[in-house]
């Protein structure tokens, strides 16, 4: 019983019965981590003015970004547990970058979703995703914008999902930053 009590406690103290983790001797804090995005925030990086350097030591971004005058990030709604940020590292050794990947559907096709679809295409982007905790990230730069992409299907059968998926890719030469700012909003079009 002793040694039982002994393993319980050690494994509580290096973190294994939940699940967390020490990468590069910091320990995870122990908790939900629930997956998916649930609101995405995008704005063409022609309409930015700046985005202020990420503190290396928190791989955060806390300064808030600065769009154009008269511009900002507008919302794009999505379908409930489709939205997903992705990173990977790509390329040889000596040579690695960061591959960056967002992407949600949106259900339908109407005139005015088509209508954004395609003022969307060959734009460069800066997207901000946050997740199920409301931690932000921030993907592309002024350096680099994440590209647009988008693949419609109407679906075969009735019961079948009508609508795209819709994605931003590009690379750039970090993870995903944390951003802790404000995130501007551009002003509601009318009508």
């Amino acid at each position: 019983m002793i040694e039982f009590i002994s393993m319980l406690i050690y494994l509580l103290a290096v973190g294994a019965v939940f699940g967390c983790v020490s990468l590069g001797g910091i320990q995870e804090e122990c908790g939900p981590n629930p997956g998916g995005q649930n609101e995405l925030y995008i704005i063409a990086k022609r309409d930015l003015e700046s985005i202020p350097d990420a503190d290396e030591a928190t791989h955060t971004i806390s300064e808030d970004i600065v769009p154009k005058t008269g511009k900002g990030f507008v919302k794009w709604d999505f379908a409930l547990d489709t939205g997903e940020l992705t990173s990977e590292t790509t390329g040889d050794q000596g040579n690695q970058a960061c591959k960056v990947g967002v992407g949600v559907y949106v259900p339908r096709s109407n005139p005015k979703v088509d209508k954004v679809i395609n003022q969307s295409y060959n734009t460069e982007f800066v997207v901000i995703g946050v997740d199920a905790l409301g931690q932000k990230k921030i993907a592309g730069n002024l350096s680099r914008g994440l590209m647009f992409t988008s693949k419609y299907t109407s679906g075969k059968k009735f019961e079948d999902k009508n609508g795209r998926e819709v994605g931003f890719a590009g690379g750039q030469p970090n993870e995903p930053y944390f951003y802790t700012g404000v995130i501007p909003l551009a002003a509601p079009a009318a009508g």
